[in-house]
């Protein structure tokens, strides 16, 4: 993704926080939205965030809010790489894991409710969204009833790629003469993968054309990484100033704003949303309730 495309869809950040804020009063029952009827118009409006009615134009003060965001050390740009931004269920397992680290919050959610002085959202009850569950199982008997049929759990010990220790017992256990091989297999997919970081690390201080200071860091590595990191995000915030003064045009002639879908995937988008609606009226009939939104 091009610098000026990534800017593009990093502002439309601003409009995602303050829908999924809109959704967690509306899933509460504390207000109602012109053309909203079931949870998933918010995953639809994500999709077409930018020409979605429901929420005001971004102002200034939002944007220096981001634009700060973006500059400081809470920034995420893991971010950018497809996250969902209204996916409810996923975003709300903070509330349920409070001593758990809130890996699935998007950290710009976080930085906004700070920086607002807002409170998290999240914490309203989820009183809508649980009816549609319930109007949703009704509609779809049969599907719920196979998947909760008991099974016979499978009680074989499970070895992912990703459990070291586990792995490590494994060869232990069962392939004592192949366990240098393990280790310097580990060894090897460290060293590819921090070679890889730097190779990343260093082009991107080769395109910053600015004084950039280095902090000291014991692990002269680790020091290029950090540097790279900030290198990156000075470019991002100013790229991010070209997007929004773009933004800003757009809005003063009332120019509709270029969306990331095809128009196929729109009209697919608005099949799924249609169905979900269909499939929630079935429920609410099924319950003996006037499918009525």
């Amino acid at each position: 993704m091009s610098l000026s495309n990534r800017a593009d869809a990093s502002i439309w950040l601003i409009q995602q926080r303050k829908l999924f804020e809109l959704q967690c009063k509306w899933r509460a029952g504390k207000i109602d939205l012109p053309d909203v009827h079931t949870t998933w118009d918010f995953e639809y409006w994500s999709d077409l965030i930018q020409r979605c009615p429901l929420i005001p134009p971004i102002t200034q003060e939002e944007y220096d809010l981001y634009h700060g965001y973006v500059l400081s050390e809470d920034y995420d740009d893991c971010e950018r790489y497809g996250a969902r931004w209204q996916t409810y269920d996923v975003l709300k397992l903070w509330d349920e894991e409070e001593d758990e680290e809130d890996d699935s919050y998007p950290a710009w959610y976080s930085y906004w409710e700070r920086f607002k002085g807002e409170s998290d959202w999240r914490l309203l009850p989820d009183i809508r969204g649980q009816k549609e569950h319930e109007y949703w199982r009704l509609a779809n008997k049969e599907l719920f009833e196979k998947a909760s049929k008991v099974t016979v759990p499978d009680k074989r010990p499970y070895l992912a790629t990703w459990f070291f220790e586990e792995r490590e017992n494994f060869f232990k256990t069962c392939e004592p003469d192949l366990l240098r091989h393990f280790y310097a297999y580990e060894r090897e997919a460290d060293w590819e993968d921090a070679e890889d970081r730097l190779r990343q690390a260093i082009w991107t201080l080769l395109d910053f054309d600015e004084p950039l200071p280095m902090e000291y860091n014991d692990d002269w590595r680790e020091g290029i990484f950090s540097a790279a990191r900030r290198a990156d995000q000075i470019r991002l915030a100013k790229a991010c100033d070209a997007a929004f003064k773009d933004y800003l045009g757009r809005e003063a002639l009332r120019l509709n704003h270029e969306v990331h879908l095809d128009d196929d995937k729109i009209k697919k988008e608005e099949q799924r949303r249609a169905q979900y609606m269909e499939a929630i009226r079935k429920g609410m009939i099924l319950n003996g309730e006037k499918p009525d939104f």
